[in-house]
């Protein structure tokens, strides 16, 4: 009957009796180490996110200016008048509206500020523009005029005015040059 009767099979090697304490410091020691495995992966994902935004940055949303293209150019008003005090002079003004186009090829709406445009020829100001604010949505082209205030008698009497308007061959003499502010905003 010995070799019939089998003994009891031996307990399992990982189930161990074990006090309180031991069971508690180790939930402490698991949470611990759950905490730490959140914050790296939590971490890493945010590493991830700033250089993908970074790049995003520098390549599809680069803000390009928009592109201005002036449409057509009224004459409106022109006056002459004659100054006799304290030297005889000859004041000659023109008032022009001009139509022109913002075209904005970025992926967000640009709101365009107060604005003034100046008109140069050869360093004296010969015109002034004030630009009026607006939205240019994105992707999109936005008409509106412009009046602008020529001074037509400080052109006049600039030096050298005919020998600006043709051309002398080498292609770099323009008649007129533009600068501008502006307050824009891309969002």
């Amino acid at each position: 009957m010995a070799e019939t009767d089998q003994g009891r099979p031996l307990a399992p090697v990982r189930v161990h009796p074990r006090s309180d304490d031991e069971e508690k410091a180790l939930k402490t020691m698991n949470r611990r180490r759950k905490i730490k495995l959140c914050g790296c992966v939590t971490a890493i994902l945010l590493l991830l996110l700033v250089i993908v935004i970074v790049i995003l940055a520098f390549t599809v949303f680069k803000v390009k200016d928009p592109k201005v293209t002036t449409n057509e150019i009224q004459l409106t008003n022109f006056g002459v008048n004659l100054v006799q005090i304290p030297t005889p002079q000859v004041k000659i003004n023109m008032t022009m509206v001009v139509n022109m186009s913002i075209k904005n090829d970025n992926i967000a709406s640009i709101k365009l500020g107060n604005s003034t445009t100046t008109v140069y020829y050869r360093g004296i100001t010969v015109a002034d523009a004030v630009i009026p604010p607006g939205l240019v949505k994105a992707k999109k082209t936005t008409r509106l005029n412009v009046t602008i205030e020529v001074m037509a008698d400080r052109l006049v009497s600039s030096p050298n005015l005919l020998g600006g308007c043709g051309s002398r061959g080498d292609g770099d003499e323009y008649l007129l040059h533009n600068s501008g502010e502006s307050e824009d905003f891309v969002y």
